[in-house]
């Protein structure tokens, strides 16, 4: 495929994918040059081409867009297609268009990947394959299995066939890392500007706001269809209609125990508080073991859970596909729909220890001013058998700074095409075939968020819902952090359950509440929006073969309207704008001998912005009120 395209292009067939151990086609797609990807949680999910980010890359199933969506509420909508979604087994093979042609969708700066499905009159009749895989995770010490089916049938007369395979595959997901929440210092009015240095103070050093040792933990189950029927009546005619689908469940629970060094440096040498700072003014080692004289404020340790059950995301794709061969050249025509739809769940807990308990102690380390971390085990007692050192706090003023809240977050791409090419044999000096085709694409991508929280609590004491002892599981995390500079930790693990009930179980707020209260499913406007965008595209394209230098040459025009729709502090909000643009593109190669071949190629390309850049919408996390 590479040798005889006329662009830069690689490519990976089915018996290679069948080699590879791969979880999904993005990690596929990492053994080809040029190449890499992105992570998250332990799994290829975008992909970087030639450098350039996953976002201004385009990903096609047989030539369309697949409708995408997230897990993970912290992942913003992009047009980036989330790799997580496809297992490796559901597709023939794939393409990288490095270089751009004009009868390719624009959209990609870096490459164009091209997945390809399987169609059934190109298999041998009742053609079955199967695969079974076990993967160990050695940090979460859990076989996973993964299973993959193909049946292809066809009559006799070889003119329709069905196709259908399948493809399950669990894993569990365990993560180990150090946190860092960003520096703060050396100035004390910097370091917090709610807090009032006490008498004496000077400046102490610059420290991160906060280290956290946190613990990723999650289930994952990828269940994947692919259903093609093809008809070819006559020599001339062939038709497919094709249906895919892809679910991930993505339960999980993020555990992050952290404690707050930037909030013992204005103490620093007072009370029981010890440390040392070195000449660039950073903070070398600090020894914190309580706030005696700040019992109200500056709280230096935190531990957040946070639990996703029901996050998942689904893609799905039907297309109805034909070509018709004339006797001077070759029409062919795509119609269909695609959705991808994402729910993120999330309900967040926070318990805060007691400023003046010297119970709640932890040591932090610089050593060189760049190697930041944190240990907890000067409060291991403690914290593997907790009493009410930590607090169930439940205080906020707003659906932004609640402490204790449950969010729902759903996301929706979609988009409608229609496209016809045509196909022209012709013998005009070099040029063997002309090319033209228009398409039109109807696209929305849209977020709606609610969400449930808590009002008028206290960090501690009364009113938070209680000490740790009330909401401890009698389990342990136990957090080896190996590959990181922290230390081993152990400490408790929560009871969901209980933290929920004691949650939904609050009164609800009413006009002028002036205790402990739940607000119920407020509609965040201001995190909700659709973007809907018409997209036609007009090519010409030309193949050529001149003096053993093959290639093309083609113009595309493209015209994009978008609509964006959100709320804000004034009521709705709608921004319109067009754009059009022409883009040309050339393909050369040249063999110079039967296994070196020389190729060249030039265009002018664009990529369009994330669903969420083009939003008038903005989201908060609730701990550093900052957009994602």
């Amino acid at each position: 495929t590479k040798r005889f395209a006329e662009g830069v292009v690689d490519a990976i067939t089915a018996e290679d994918i069948g080699k590879f151990p791969d979880k999904n086609v993005a990690e596929t797609l990492a053994r080809i040059p040029g190449i890499t990807i992105d992570r998250t949680f332990g799994e290829g999910q975008g992909v970087t081409i030639r450098g350039v980010q996953p976002d201004q890359n385009l990903t096609l199933l047989n030539g369309q867009a697949v409708g995408t969506a997230q897990w993970f509420v912290l992942s913003d909508a992009t047009r980036n297609f989330n790799f997580e979604l496809l297992a490796s087994e559901m597709v023939a093979g794939l393409e990288v268009y490095k270089s751009a042609q004009a009868d390719i969708d624009e959209g990609a700066l870096g490459g164009t990947v091209i997945l390809r499905t399987r169609k059934p009159l190109n298999l041998d009749a009742n053609t079955i394959s199967g695969s079974v895989e076990m993967q160990y995770g050695d940090l979460a010490e859990e076989m996973d299995p993964g299973l993959s089916g193909l049946y292809s049938w066809k009559n006799e007369d070889d003119n329709f066939g069905v196709l259908v395979s399948a493809s399950l595959q669990n894993r569990t997901v365990r993560r180990e890392t150090k946190e860092d929440f960003g520096w703060f210092g050396p100035s004390i009015e910097r370091i917090d500007p709610l807090m009032e240095p006490p008498k004496g103070a000077t400046e102490k050093g610059a420290t991160p706001w906060g280290i956290g040792s946190a613990l990723f933990e999650q289930d994952r189950e990828r269940i994947g269809y692919d259903i093609t029927a093809q008809w070819a009546p006559t020599d001339n005619l062939d038709m497919s209609l094709h249906y895919f689908s892809s679910t991930m469940k993505a339960d999980n629970v993020n555990s992050n125990l952290i404690g707050i060094p930037f909030r013992g440096v204005a103490f620093l040498g007072e009370d029981t508080n010890s440390g040392t700072v070195n000449g660039d003014n950073i903070i070398d080692s600090l020894d914190v073991t309580g706030l005696a004289h700040r019992p109200g404020w500056a709280r230096h340790m935190a531990y957040d859970n946070i639990y996703r059950d029901g996050s998942e995301m689904s893609t799905n794709v039907i297309d109805f596909e034909g070509d018709l061969s004339l006797e001077t050249g070759k029409l062919h025509w795509q119609i269909g729909t695609t959705v991808g739809e994402g729910t993120n769940k999330d309900f967040f807990t926070e318990m805060w220890v007691d400023a003046s308990d010297e119970r709640a102690a932890f040591n932090f380390t610089n050593p060189g001013g760049t190697a930041p971390a944190i240990d907890f085990t000067s409060a291991s007692p403690w914290l593997q058998n907790p009493g009410n050192e930590f607090w169930f706090s439940s205080y906020g003023t707003n659906a932004t700074d609640a402490q204790i809240f449950e969010q729902l977050n759903e996301t929706e791409d979609k988009e409608d095409y229609v496209q016809v090419d045509y196909s022209w044999y012709v013998e005009f000096g070099g040029i063997s075939e002309l090319k033209f085709g228009a398409k039109y694409r109807d696209r929305s991508l849209s977020q709606d968020r609610w969400r449930s929280y808590m009002l008028n609590g206290a960090p501690t004491g009364e009113g938070s819902f209680g000490p740790a002892s009330d909401f401890w599981s009698g389990s342990m995390n136990s957090v080896s952090h190996n590959g990181t500079d922290l230390a081993s930790q152990t400490y408790f693990k929560p009871d969901r359950d209980l933290m929920y009930s004691a949650f939904s179980g609050a009164a609800q707020c009413t006009e002028g509440s002036d205790t402990l209260c739940r607000v119920d499913n407020e509609f965040l406007g201001t995190s909700s929006f659709n973007v809907a965008e018409e997209i036609t595209a007009l090519y010409s394209m030309a193949k050529f073969n001149v003096e053993g230098v093959r290639g093309n040459f083609g113009l595309r025009y493209v015209t994009t309207d978008v609509t964006s729709s959100g709320t804000d502090s004034s009521g709705k909000v709608v921004f319109k704008n067009d754009y059009s643009e022409w883009l040309p593109s050339i393909n050369a190669a040249y063999d110079m001998t039967d296994e070196i071949i020389i190729r060249a190629a030039a265009s002018r390309g664009l990529t369009r912005p994330g669903a969420f850049q083009l939003a008038p919408a903005v989201n908060l996390t609730a701990v550093s009120y900052t957009h994602l």
